[in-house]
């Protein structure tokens, strides 16, 4: 299907910047992912490296409830450049850091920078992207953020084995001055096509502008998806380093797996319905999390990489999609704060929780009771479903 001649301009100057910007800021965060966990090995403390990660998913998600009250005081552009600015302060510093002390309060600086930029930067995008092109742009805005999901990882692991912590933090470093410099050529267009505005709505608690009741079920399935998550992102790259096995073709592996899953999972959760993704992406994390608590070779955590992309590919959308879709289209920003939120809940929970589990018990263990979050996960979703038929 051809556009028609007169479809708006979608990738604008702007458009280019902002995405740009945004994949080199989540460049050096995602390069961390994996990495800081190590560096918390590395300081004699791995017992803490669940309530490192802890620190930085709540800090984003305060940040998330306060960024009303911040943004109405010093606007989206201002604050972008300044929460990516804190972050290259942290990223930087980290390198320095040689105590717990240290890396907790960073990484906790690293999570209000993360939080606001997550928020400020989609915001931004929808602000300004043409009307009719919307859905467009946000799906190529999220193609960025996947392509960073295999690159960053990868790079990180590299650098912290072969030139150590430092060259990776300053590599991190390096991409955070080049999303600052990019922002400063940041120029939302005012021109037709554009999205209009919105007046400004009245002041509310903090609570009401992040939270949305009506999603409470996409909630608590969202806190038990990220609990599962948290295993994979937080304590995967610990037990590789116990066991000696490179990560690196694991996070290619499991993107590409997620990018490619994506483009049909929409398809099927348009002709089938919602219910058959969720179920199947619920399915594959949990065969994930079970291959996981068996890993001993790379080809084992490979099969493993392969069932969590095929997961996240089908669950990350679909539950999206059903959120932004359950509420009216002047709430939907509230909608998808209230996603990133619940998520990021569980994200904070898994790393509490599941953090000290193999040190006391074993990582087989701590694995299988992230994969029993997915099976309480689809014993949720599947009594929902049986009392929405039940009141037909």
């Amino acid at each position: 299907m051809t556009k028609p001649e007169n479809s708006p301009k979608l990738w604008t100057a702007a458009f280019v910047v902002l995405l740009t910007a945004n994949m080199l800021y989540l460049f050096g965060v995602f390069m961390m992912s994996p990495t800081v966990p190590l560096f918390v090995m590395y300081l004699g403390h791995e017992e803490l490296a669940g309530a490192v990660a802890a620190s930085f998913t709540a800090a984003a998600i305060v940040m998330r409830l306060l960024s009303p009250l911040v943004l109405r005081k010093l606007g989206k552009k201002k604050m972008l450049r300044i929460s990516v600015a804190l972050s290259l302060v942290v990223t930087a510093a980290l390198g320095l850091a040689d105590s717990m002390t240290g890396v907790f309060l960073l990484r906790m600086a690293q999570g209000v920078s993360f939080g606001l930029v997550s928020t400020i930067s989609t915001a931004l995008a929808v602000d300004f992207l043409p009307t009719l092109r919307q859905g467009e742009g946000m799906s190529y805005f999220g193609m960025g953020t996947t392509v960073m999901v295999a690159v960053a990882p990868t790079l990180g692991l590299f650098l912290s084995r072969t030139s150590g912590f430092q060259i990776m933090f300053l590599v991190a470093s390096a991409g955070q001055i080049l999303a600052l410099l990019s922002l400063l050529f940041f120029r939302p267009p005012r021109g037709p096509g554009q999205a209009v505005a919105q007046p400004e709505e009245p002041k509310q608690n903090i609570f009401r502008s992040s939270f949305e009741p009506t999603l409470m079920l996409q909630c608590i399935l969202l806190v038990f998806f990220g609990i599962g998550r948290s295993a994979e992102q937080n304590l995967l790259p610990l037990l590789a380093e116990v066991r000696g096995i490179d990560l690196a073709l694991y996070f290619i592996l499991q993107t590409a797996v997620s990018f490619c899953t994506k483009f049909f999972a929409g398809r099927l959760y348009d002709s089938k319905g919602r219910e058959l993704c969720i179920l199947i992406g619920c399915a594959a994390l949990f065969i994930a999390l079970i291959i996981m608590s068996l890993s001993y070779t790379l080809a084992v955590v490979l099969l493993a990489g392969f069932f969590a992309g095929l997961g996240v590919g089908f669950l990350q959308p679909s539950m999206q999609t059903w959120a932004l879709t359950s509420v009216e289209q002047k709430k939907r920003s509230v909608a998808s704060a209230t996603y990133f939120n619940a998520y990021d809940v569980g994200m904070t929970l898994g790393a509490l929780v599941l953090g000290a589990v193999p040190f006391v018990f074993g990582f087989s263990v701590t694995f299988q009771a992230a994969a029993a979050a997915m099976v309480i996960f689809a014993a949720v979703y599947l009594i929902s479903l049986h009392k929405a038929k039940s009141r037909k």
